[in-house]
């Protein structure tokens, strides 16, 4: 089964559907239900630490970043999300989503953050 046909939502595991993106070297999907972009196959570290040397995302601009941290802060109280529960946002990047969440959200992201709720790595969370 090649790539195209075997990818799945990391969140509701639905195939892919027909959208998708070729971003550099990677393929990026967007599931039909739940909007989830994800890649697929799921990079390793090292090849994330190499895409994201040089990435630029005109999408990631800080008040789009925001908006849509909103947008999704709002979606996921459908789904029983509160900000008094503790929150992590894998990938969080400049910590937008962190921010906008608020204290019970924390973030980890490989590149160094100015944020204060922003950790390399798991084991560096409080």
């Amino acid at each position: 089964m090649d790539a195209v046909q075997d990818a799945r939502c990391l969140l509701c595991r639905a195939k892919s559907g027909n959208y998708s993106i070729l971003v550099k070297e990677y393929r990026i999907y967007k599931c039909a239900n739940r909007g989830l972009e994800y890649t697929h196959p799921v990079p390793s570290l090292e090849q994330l630490k190499r895409f994201y040397e040089n990435y630029s995302d005109p999408r990631a601009l800080p008040d789009v970043v925001e908006l849509n941290a909103k947008k999704n802060i709002k979606l996921l109280t459908k789904y029983g999300y509160e900000s008094k529960l503790l929150t992590l946002d894998y990938g969080t990047g400049n910590g937008e989503f962190v921010r906008v969440a608020g204290d019970n959200c924390f973030g980890i992201d490989f590149r160094k953050s100015k944020h204060e709720r922003v950790f390399e790595n798991i084991a560096a969370l409080p």
